[in-house]
């Protein structure tokens, strides 16, 4: 018997009640890229839907200072999840340094949400660059 129960209440009322800039943003982004939010949230594992699950996770861990078990609730996951989607992304950008296409392209449209909504870059970003050598 599986220990998640995907039956949760929709996404809205969840994130709504932890933070509601976290709404506005992950919306925005979705709009941004052309993918639904219910794609994003939906058990599915393609590899476009969990590159961007992941580097959502991390931005919400990272910018919005949300806990694991907000994150995977929010992504109708367990925190374990959220935990490991935050690792790789650490992984992958801090470790190895290499960014798939998926990654980038997320990065740059999260980015510019972001920025048009809170008036800053990402602070992932600015990592990247620095580690790029492009800032």
């Amino acid at each position: 018997m599986s220990g998640f129960n995907y039956s949760v209440p929709p996404v809205e009322s969840i994130v709504g009640s932890i933070h509601k800039d976290v709404t506005r943003f992950i919306d925005a982004v979705c709009a941004e890229l052309e993918i639904s939010v219910s794609d994003l949230v939906s058990p599915c594992r393609k590899k476009h839907l969990c590159d961007l699950r992941q580097l959502l996770m991390f931005i919400l861990r990272d910018e919005f200072e949300m806990t694991y078990d907000e994150i995977g609730r929010y992504f109708h996951r367990d925190h374990s999840t959220a935990v490991y989607g935050c690792k790789q992304m650490r992984v992958y950008i801090f470790e190895t340094n290499q960014i798939n296409l998926y990654h980038g392209n997320y990065l740059q449209a999260a980015n510019a949400v972001y920025q048009n909504g809170w008036g800053r870059n990402l602070k992932i970003l600015k990592y990247v660059l620095r580690q790029k050598n492009l800032a």
